[in-house]
């Protein structure tokens, strides 16, 4: 009976070992399919029968979606306002909901978020999420990764093989053979221990015969030994102790009582559990310490990352601006320079904390202030040295590292001083930046901190590993940097969110023929009453004071927008802002604004709108403002005509913007000189940016 079970047993594993592995290699399959899809066919996703999965990498998405959560989207353009969709953006995808919806293009937010997202068009949204799998994102780095699938497969295989053979040797009649062997043994033990104590029975008998009177026997304890007769097992002292025997019991074991042993007489066997029992003991107690460290390492943890989640409270905020205001020394000119000067702050805290918070040496604090500028300007002003790099996120890691080495060699190449540690300093604090690099790209939400630790401490460790030190002192340093990241972002976050206003917000008009060209349009939440019509709200708006004080909010509400671009490393926009021609009749007005972007990051991207008429009556004013760095771009209308006189202050323009209706378009491009019709762009511009004649050509 017990062969036809174990053979049962067999087959059952035998298929539930086939199906795994046919589970396991279908889902093997699928990896692969997508895999071939994305890297050999050149597809930015998977799809299967018009649905894609994606895994969610950030909590902007909370409640409704946390980060780990996979989606199934379905790939379609049929989307309305308060769908949650997934949309490529820079060669990423995010998953928000839609809130606003007009001919084509669409407004998401996360949920989680307080700003709205950038607009995007119909042709970047890759469907509609219908379906969320909870914290599913584990399963693609274990069971859907390939190697694992493989190791999988090929290990289930090795079992069922195993199984099959052993099922094979062992035939029925080992089986039986061992059986009655074990039976055998068994009753040979119990007849000699029965045989045992009928000598000592008959010898204790023999031995009270003798006695004339009646003696009571010496009773000497059996050291440690007492016979269980139902398990045959030799119980300990301390077993006796716990567990006291019954006047039945001991009448049972009165001869062994009465019978002296001495510890020579011990044998063999019970030697050999009392050193098993030792081993036993030892291991329990390494086991015991084991388990006593793993819980002291996690209260650590807890209390780490505690400290870490400790939020950030908006008078320390206010208190953090003030102090940094004072060691700045002076007023920042606009908020990009402010939040430079934070970032540069927040930088100089984790070169510190990763530098063991040593005392600087000589030329060690020259040293990081110079990486500092270098760093910043390479990473959030786009500027390699002295020249705009043009580069992206996919490159920006070498061209961060070439910038950083190769300042590094400048600096010992040019260095005439006599400290001879110089090289040595220069050439830490270079590995210190390109670490801080990696640790920056660590994507995640600084609020959930547990797997920016995993990633950080990766990076450190790869860092410090020909370097002693603890896992404890990475753990204290990850937890201080993420505490001086969170601490100088929350001071960002705040900044910006102080030059916000809920009674303007600023609309991004993305151009037809120029996708990195965005037109602005100042949108305002004002009220007015019904006795004023449409055309006298839109002309207060459009012309005079008013019209001037909405391009400094502009400017305002635009500088915040670069911020944010800036530390992502958007490099790509650039945005057309219109100039009220009024503003170029009040210098110190003029000024003022130009103030707000007065930096060479908004310089360089933000093109500052000037008509034709305009910029023939203004030349000499917007010659010397294009020396300071400004950028300019030019809109000719249907009655614009260029004189030859004229011709030179064009070249000026960085861009020249001629609608689609010019009926002359041909001559007057004809008229541009040649170095300017490199970027003439032919769309109705007027329509994209807040311009005084409303839905004019």
């Amino acid at each position: 009976m017990n062969t036809k079970k174990m053979g049962l047993y067999e087959k059952v594993i035998n298929i539930i070992l086939d199906i795994f592995i046919f589970l396991f290699g279908l889902i093997l399959l699928i990896s692969l399919y997508k895999g071939i899809q994305v890297k050999i066919l050149g597809n930015k996703y998977s799809s299967f029968f018009g649905y894609a999965t994606f895994e969610v990498q950030t909590g902007s998405m909370r409640p409704t979606i946390e980060a780990g959560d996979w989606i199934i989207v379905k790939v379609t353009d049929d989307i309305k306002i308060g769908d949650i969709v997934t949309y490529s953006k820079n060669d990423e995808f995010i998953t928000h909901t839609v809130i606003e919806s007009y001919k084509g293009t669409y407004i998401t937010k996360g949920d989680a978020n307080n700003t709205k997202d950038e607009p995007i068009t119909k042709d970047q949204i890759v469907g509609k999420v219908t379906k969320t799998l909870k914290h599913f994102g584990i399963f693609r780095k274990t069971l859907f990764n390939p190697y694992v699938l493989i190791t999988l497969i090929i290990t289930l295989y090795v079992i069922g093989y195993v199984v099959r053979k052993n099922k094979e040797d062992n035939s029925k009649g080992k089986f039986d053979e061992f059986v009655n062997n074990f039976i055998e043994k068994m009753q040979a033990k119990k007849k000699e221990k029965v045989t045992k104590e009928k000598v000592v029975k008959e010898k204790v008998i023999k031995e009270e015969k003798k006695e004339e009177k009646k003696v009571e026997p010496i009773v000497e304890e059996v050291k440690y030994e007492q016979v269980n007769e139902t398990h045959d097992e030799v119980a300990t002292k301390e077993d006796l102790d716990l567990a006291p025997l019954s006047e039945e019991d001991l009448d049972k074991t009165m001869y062994f009582r009465a019978v002296s042993v001495d510890a020579s007489e011990l044998d063999e066997t019970y030697l050999k559990i009392k050193e098993n029992q030792n081993v036993i003991e030892e291991a329990e107690a390494k086991e015991e310490e084991k388990k006593r460290k793993i819980k002291e390492r996690e209260e650590e943890a807890r209390r780490i990352r505690e400290e870490a989640n400790i939020p950030v409270d908006e008078s320390l905020i206010k208190e953090s601006l003030e102090m940094l205001k004072k060691k700045a020394k002076r007023k920042f000119k606009n908020i990009i320079e402010k939040s430079m000067y934070i970032k540069e702050q927040e930088l100089s805290e984790i070169v510190d904390i990763l530098n063991g918070n040593e005392k600087k040496l000589t030329n060690e604090a020259t040293i990081k202030n110079e990486l500092i500028k270098a760093y910043i300007d390479v990473k959030y002003y786009n500027f390699c040295g002295n020249y705009n790099a043009e580069y992206t996120s996919k490159n920006m890691t070498v061209k961060i590292v070439d910038t950083i080495k190769d300042l590094a060699e400048k600096m010992i190449k040019e260095y005439k001083g006599s400290d001879t540690a110089y090289n040595d300093k220069v050439m830490k604090y270079t590995n210190i930046f390109i670490l801080i690099m990696y640790l920056e790209q660590v994507d995640g939400n600084i609020e959930d901190v547990e797997p920016i630790r995993e990633m950080f401490k990766k990076k450190i460790t790869k860092y410090f590993k020909n370097q002693n030190i603890s896992d404890e002192d990475v753990n204290n340093m990850i937890t201080n940097i993420i505490k001086v990241q969170k601490k100088y972002q929350s001071m960002i976050r705040y900044s910006l969110k102080q030059m916000d206003t809920k009674t303007f917000s600023l609309e991004f008009n993305q151009l037809t023929t120029k996708k990195n060209l965005y037109g602005l349009i100042l949108a305002h939440n004002i009220e007015f009453s019904k006795v004023y019509s449409e055309y006298i709200v839109d002309k207060t708006y459009s012309e005079g004071i008013i019209a001037e004080d909405k391009t400094m909010i502009m400017a305002t509400l635009l500088s915040t927008k670069i911020v944010e671009d800036m530390l992502a490393s958007d490099f790509k926009k650039k945005y057309l802002m219109y100039i009220p021609k009024t503003l170029y009749a009040k210098e110190n007005k003029l000024k003022q604004l130009l103030d707000l972007t007065n930096d060479e990051y908004i310089k360089n991207v933000v093109i500052n709108l000037i008509d034709y008429k305009t910029l023939i009556e203004n030349k000499k004013m917007v010659k010397d403002l294009v020396k300071e760095g400004y950028k300019f771009g030019v809109i000719f209308t249907d009655d614009d005509t260029i004189k030859a006189k004229d011709q030179a202050i064009i070249n000026v323009a960085e861009y020249i913007f001629i609608g689609k209706k010019k009926t002359s378009a041909a001559e007057l491009v004809a008229m541009i000189p040649a170095p300017a019709r490199v970027n003439i762009v032919f769309e109705n511009i007027i329509s994209k940016v807040e311009y005084p004649v409303a839905g004019g050509e």
